[in-house]
């Protein structure tokens, strides 16, 4: 009551190659929390950088506005997010706990995507088992509220995300991939071009920062 107005931004999510680690814990899949909402959390903080890190004059101008929107350690004049994060999810991919081979052997076949997943191998000197994933097909809604205010650019966040990044670890090598479900028209860009990427972002998200 007397906050600012607030905006609800939903998307549909299917995620479409394996996802690597993405819990609270390293080398594992959470077994409750499917999709972790800090996770996610952590996910938009990085590609909101990405995209507004450069407008700030400062490293402390950026901390400022980066804090404001994201949240802080708490202070006397406080520090939570000004983003909620809802996460529901409507299926879960199996999970994977074989081993990872890079090449073709005489015990097997290479592991599918091993150059990304090489990571998930097993150490025998260690005795430490492979990491497990978790297969494609994981589908889940995203439910964001946020200040009009700060709605485009955590939409633009958003898109980022789904656009460049993914769920879990090792997102730059494709893991965690993700698809849009519903109205990928609001998400995506009509084409793959820079002219198109403008469009949706609003900005030449590709230009030197100046």
């Amino acid at each position: 009551r007397g906050g600012p107005e607030l905006r609800e931004l939903c998307v549909r999510l299917e995620v479409v190659t394996p996802i690597l680690g993405g819990s609270y814990q390293t080398r594992a899949i959470d077994e409750v929390d499917f999709i972790r909402a800090p996770s996610v959390r952590g996910h938009l903080r990085f590609w909101w950088r990405a995209l507004y890190a450069s407008q700030c004059q400062s490293a402390e101008k950026l901390y400022e506005r980066e804090s404001g929107l994201w949240g802080r350690a708490a202070t006397d004049d406080g520090g939570r997010s000004a983003v909620e994060i809802r996460i529901d999810v409507d299926r879960a991919g199996s999970t994977d706990n074989s081993g990872v081979q890079l090449y073709d052997s005489r015990d097997g076949k290479a592991t599918p995507g091993a150059y990304a997943l090489w990571p998930a191998r097993g150490e025998t000197g260690t005795k430490t088992p492979p990491a497990p994933r978790r297969h494609p097909g994981t589908q889940f809604q995203l439910t964001l509220k946020v200040a009009a205010t700060w709605e485009a650019e955590v939409k633009n966040a958003v898109r980022a995300w789904i656009l460049f990044g993914g769920y879990g670890g090792r997102t730059r090598r494709g893991l965690g991939s993700l698809k849009v479900m519903d109205s990928p028209s609001t998400w995506l860009p009509s084409s793959a071009t820079r002219e198109a990427l403008t469009t949706l972002f609003g900005s030449d998200i590709l230009a030197a920062p100046t």
